[in-house]
């Protein structure tokens, strides 16, 4: 059963602390950008701070987990990156990185287990929520679809069977 609760939109995405996974969340947040007004340079400023933020949790040999929140509040857009408490990156390439993340994002919070970033947004769109189970899958499934409001959205796929699903966002 699918599931909508107007009261918030949130993507919760785990993924093996490499760097080669660091892409998955940058799609994730471009899938939660569409549901935004924000412009394609906003959204490129977004990924390189989410890479940078990530940059500092990932190591080659590890099997750790690097988290991913993205959350679609009325008026801004909240990420939360986190991973293992230990710096994988030298106190200078974290520097530096903080620095990039700054200057990309509204407001900014570095802990030792994670990353919080906030950017403004606009609410008022038709959203509509599609998964495949596979990517070599041809079309895509409409999972639901919905008006956004003020309030905030949670998307529940109670059918999810596979171990793996993939998900779309589309502004209609």
């Amino acid at each position: 059963m699918t599931q909508v609760e107007s009261s918030t939109r949130s993507v919760r995405l785990k993924v093996p602390a490499k760097p080669e996974y660091i892409v998955l969340t940058r799609l994730a947040l471009s899938a939660v950008c569409r549901l935004t007004s924000l412009e394609p340079e906003d959204v490129a400023d977004l990924k390189l701070a989410v890479t940078e933020a990530a940059t500092a949790f990932v190591r080659e040999e590890s099997d750790d987990r690097l988290s991913c929140g993205f959350e679609l509040e009325d008026d801004r857009l909240v990420l939360d990156i986190g991973g293992p408490a230990a710096a994988t990156v030298s106190e200078e390439e974290q520097e530096l990185g903080q620095a990039i993340i700054r200057a990309t994002v509204d407001e900014c919070e570095f802990r030792a287990d994670g990353v919080r970033l906030v950017v403004s947004t606009s609410p008022g769109q038709h959203y509509v929520v599609e998964y495949q189970d596979a990517l070599s899958q041809s079309g895509w499934i409409q999972l639901v679809a919905f008006t956004g409001s003020s309030s905030v959205a949670t998307i529940l796929d109670s059918q999810a069977g596979p171990t793996c699903r993939f998900y779309r966002v589309r502004v209609e």
